[in-house]
């Protein structure tokens, strides 16, 4: 009897863990092109979902891996150094943030890293639960204070997070009760030198150009990319003058 039952406790809950996404359910995570460099924070990833019913909770379970160069993301922190749920995330909707969780016991800020982080609705407030979203809506973001190491890529990817209490994985709880695995889409983040606006892999006049047109025509470089190279927290001619020295006299950006 007890056979039977234990095997009946483990065929459900196989089923949880393997059961098959709906197509409904997503969690996409933003690929972006960023320069290399620091900031607090210096660059963001956006957490999409569309969701079939409502959500009472999310877990993100993710792997950080530099996939060429080297290029690599540290995690946000707070001023006395430690990671936490809301150093790392910033939420989107007053649903989906109430007991902020986090996980940061398998990052160590070299390649490859896991973590987790997780939030729900406040059970006093039922306007804090997600209702069905039929088209992708940003929810979170993920927030980085330095993307170093050469020009490359690197990757944030769905993983099974491990603990003392066992394997987690990204899912939610739709309703209040039920745990469901969701599609998941994996963020691709190509960074490039800093200061290199056409993404040719060297500085030149061109760079310049680029810097130009954003600073007085309100022409963002492509990518997307920050114009604030000199970090005083505005695109502005001193931009334009830290990118001439940094082109032609090889002075390196203060920051």
């Amino acid at each position: 009897m007890k056979s039977v039952m234990f095997a009946l406790i483990f065929l459900l809950a196989a089923s949880v863990v393997w059961a098959q996404p709906d197509p409904r359910d997503s969690i996409i995570l933003e690929s972006k092109t960023v320069q290399l460099g620091t900031g607090q924070p210096y660059t963001t990833v956006k957490v999409y979902i569309t969701n079939k019913d409502s959500l009472a909770w999310m877990t993100l379970a993710l792997k950080e891996l530099s996939t060429s160069g080297g290029t690599y993301g540290l995690l946000s922190r707070t001023a006395s150094g430690l990671l936490t749920f809301s150093s790392v995330i910033t939420t989107l909707t007053p649903t989906l943030n109430d007991f902020g969780v986090g996980n940061f016991g398998g990052y160590n800020g070299a390649s490859p890293d896991t973590f987790l982080v997780a939030a729900g609705y406040s059970p006093g407030d039922l306007s804090t639960v997600e209702p069905p979203n039929a088209t992708r809506k940003a929810v979170w973001e993920i927030k980085f204070d330095t993307v170093r190491g050469g020009a490359g890529t690197l990757e944030l990817d769905s993983a099974v997070v491990l603990n003392h209490r066992g394997g987690y994985f990204s899912s939610w709880l739709a309703g209040i009760a039920e745990d469901v695995p969701v599609n998941f889409v994996k963020s691709v983040i190509t960074a490039y030198p800093k200061g290199d606006f056409n993404f040719d892999l060297r500085m030149s006049a061109a760079d310049i150009v680029t810097l130009l047109n954003c600073v007085f025509q309100s022409q963002p470089p492509p990518g997307g990319v920050s114009c604030d190279v000199n970090c005083d927290g505005q695109a502005s001619g001193a931009d334009v003058v830290t990118e001439v020295n940094a082109v032609f006299l090889q002075e390196p950006f203060p920051c």
